[in-house]
């Protein structure tokens, strides 16, 4: 998993929050009803698998006023493969060894912003539909008693599910943009599609993005 866009998120947070509010300038994008945004970073998933990974997003924010917004984002996580443990996944004809993850999400959030130094914090939540897609896969190989195997076998499984999400941001003018960085963590709901009950999962990203 690629950390090092980590610290920039926690340095960029940390140096507005703790930036006294006396010397705000308010939230740049207060004039304006639309702004499109674009962003990106490392992401963690919990919950079979455990993995790291990245992921992306763009979308739009739509101002209210008195520090309210509205985000549409359309977003796409891609994590590694990973290891499992010996049957941790199988058929009725064979056991697999690794699995990957990818999501894709359509999510609606509302945020407050707060005035600090020359931009702004804020807390952010809201709720979306999350597509799950997981491969499984059995690599060639050998039985110590037995035959080889020189075939690869993949199992993929897909769930649609509900979630929500919670998280904590800050942002600053830089010339005709605006730098914004936040962590959320998003949670999905386990359902019971056709073909078998999906798992609940979390997605843990940390963004960095251009408010354009």
């Amino acid at each position: 998993m690629q950390l090092r866009f980590l610290l920039p998120a926690i340095v960029g947070l940390a140096t507005v929050a703790l930036a006294p509010s006396g010397a705000a300038q308010g939230a740049p994008d207060a004039a304006r009803p639309f702004v499109p945004f674009v962003s990106g970073g490392a992401s963690l998933a919990s919950r079979l698998p455990d993995a790291g990974g990245m992921h992306v997003e763009l979308g739009v924010i739509r101002t209210l006023g008195h520090g309210f917004s509205l985000r549409l984002e359309a977003a796409r996580h891609v994590y590694d493969e990973v290891g499992l443990a010996p049957c941790l996944i199988q058929d009725s004809a064979r056991c697999y060894q690794t699995l990957d993850r990818k999501v894709s999400a359509g999510i609606v959030s509302a945020a407050y912003d707060h005035p600090a130094w020359r931009g702004s914090v804020y807390l952010i939540g809201g709720a979306g539909v999350y597509g799950s897609r997981r491969v499984a896969t059995r690599y060639p190989s050998c039985d110590v008693a037995g035959p080889c195997d020189n075939a690869t076998y993949t199992l993929e499984m897909r769930a649609t599910q509900p979630g929500v999400n919670g998280g904590i941001g800050a942002q600053m003018p830089v010339g005709r943009v605006s730098l914004f960085t936040d962590v959320r963590v998003h949670y999905m709901f386990r359902t019971s599609p056709s073909g078998g009950p999906s798992n609940d999962y979390f997605l843990l990203p940390f963004t960095v993005g251009l408010r354009l």
